[in-house]
């Protein structure tokens, strides 16, 4: 079946396969424009929507919201939105100053549905000839500077990774219930353009970067961008290939400009899409990794006008 989608100002005519996609597949697939309600997931193609979850804590405590059943924007403290400006539409992910602080906050749209797909396949892999291109355009409010300094608080996210996180108990009410979560943070594959503030790692990844992480989920090759204007629309780029002894080189881009590579020393497994903006300072304590919550002083957000996905 064919689709048109309009892209940029221009249609852009779409192959929309029946079913789901394995990673190794030939494909060439602009992925979303967000020039409409990112809506209720269609279960019937399970890699051509987003998942939008929603989690920030009401008068009861946590309380996790995804759009499985209905259309959601706010859940307490974080929104996603769609807005637009001019003729640009463009997604929204917002931190609020939080009611009841001292709880998790999480604005994420992912490829696949968050903490339920640990053991599913992943879409993303290079082959030979045929490398994965991710492109966004993106924007972060004026409350977030490049060196980490303004006032946001917290990790922003663009990325491909292997969704190391999962549910022990998938019929538990995760809605409320969030004791069922584990994360493999040993096992934690990432690429992508990240911002975290000065108080996450004790300013050690500081501001807006390109980085890659493997196993440990510490970055492995992390590429400074102060320099950049992210107050501005800009394009992030991220091409991941693969020679034809199998290996790999992840090389990042703004507004098309080489940014850094790197080969990674231990080769990256299928990945998915995520795109997170949390209120997490992960600082090291005695008995390892410790999530602080920090408490937003005013709203920060993440705009996307686009992201695409080449293979």
């Amino acid at each position: 079946m064919l689709k048109r989608i309009l892209f940029s100002g221009a249609v852009v005519t779409l192959l929309v396969l029946p079913r789901p996609i394995l990673a190794n597949g030939n494909l060439d697939l602009v992925k979303e424009k967000f020039n409409h309600s990112i809506g209720v997931v269609d279960q019937s193609e399970p890699w051509d929507y987003w998942y939008e979850t929603l989690i920030s804590a009401d008068a009861q405590g946590f309380y996790k919201q995804e759009n499985l059943d209905q259309d959601l924007e706010c859940n307490n403290a974080v929104c996603i939105t769609t807005e637009k400006d001019g003729s640009d539409h463009f997604a929204r992910l917002t931190l609020n100053p939080q009611q009841y602080p001292g709880n998790v906050n999480i604005a994420q749209l992912s490829e696949q549905r968050d903490a339920f797909s640990y053991d599913a396949p992943h879409r993303w892999f290079p082959t030979t000839d045929n490398p994965v291109t991710m492109e966004t355009r993106m924007r972060f409010s004026p409350n977030f500077h490049a060196d980490g300094t303004g006032g946001a608080i917290g990790t922003t996210i663009v990325e491909l990774w292997n969704a190391p996180d999962y549910y022990t108990d998938p019929t538990a009410d995760i809605s409320r219930d969030n004791s069922g979560f584990r994360t493999h943070f040993e096992n934690t594959f990432v690429m992508g353009f990240t911002w975290t503030d000065p108080a996450t790692l004790g300013g050690l990844f500081k501001g807006f970067k390109a980085t890659v992480s493997d196993k440990t989920g510490l970055p492995s090759a992390s590429y400074d961008l102060s320099g950049v204007n992210i107050n501005d629309w800009f394009t992030g780029k991220i091409v991941w290939s693969v020679d034809n002894v199998g290996v790999q080189t992840i090389s990042f881009y703004i507004d098309d400009v080489l940014v850094g590579s790197t080969v990674p020393a231990i080769p990256m497994p299928p990945l998915t899409v995520n795109v997170i903006q949390d209120n997490a300072q992960v600082t090291f304590g005695p008995g390892g990794i410790v999530y602080v919550r920090a408490n937003p002083t005013e709203s920060q957000y993440l705009d996307l006008d686009y992201i695409s996905i080449k293979q």
